[in-house]
């Protein structure tokens, strides 16, 4: 099981998610682990979406130990990593304009914090983190589907009577 960000995204593309860099938001913040936490339970909430039942992070740290992966396993880590620096990304926009100064001057003697700079970014992050939870969820339900050989219920088929309803 992964147990750091970096297992998923880097620092890097959370940054270049939202816009930022490593002045405005540093490697021991995304370090902490709320952010971890809050992206297995992002994925988690998508992987029981996309299959019921199913561990989404399971699922992704089995894939993406295999020497030599199939390609719905490739297309599975694929899509995690594309979802998790926009998962983290949205879990951090919320205190961005805590810790990212608009300016600082003399030392950080003068402070002036951010008010909606980040409003356009935010907005976009928001975009592309919907677009990879739909990318995500379809390709965890094709992986699941693969490996389980999963084979739909009928429940409703057409069929023919063997008497004729009206003339009996």
């Amino acid at each position: 099981m992964p147990t750091v960000l970096t297992d998923y995204t880097s620092y890097a593309e959370v940054r270049a998610a939202l816009g930022t860099n490593v002045d405005e938001v540093d490697d021991a913040t995304l370090g902490l682990d709320v952010y971890l936490l809050g992206l297995e339970a992002d994925l988690a909430n998508a992987g029981v979406l996309a299959v019921v039942g199913s561990d989404l992070v399971a699922d992704y740290a089995t894939a993406a130990a295999k020497p030599t992966p199939t390609a719905l396993e490739t297309a599975l880590v694929s899509a995690v990593k594309l979802f998790a620096p926009y998962s983290v990304a949205m879990i951090l926009a919320s205190g961005l304009p805590v810790f990212s100064p608009k300016s600082i001057t003399g030392e950080k003697i003068g402070f002036i914090r951010q008010t909606d700079s980040y409003k356009e970014a935010v907005a976009q992050c928001m975009t592309l983190f919907s677009r990879r939870l739909a990318a995500l969820q379809v390709a965890y339900g094709n992986y699941k589907n693969k490996v389980l050989n999963l084979v739909p219920r009928t429940y409703f088929a057409v069929g023919q009577p063997s008497t004729d309803p009206v003339t009996g």
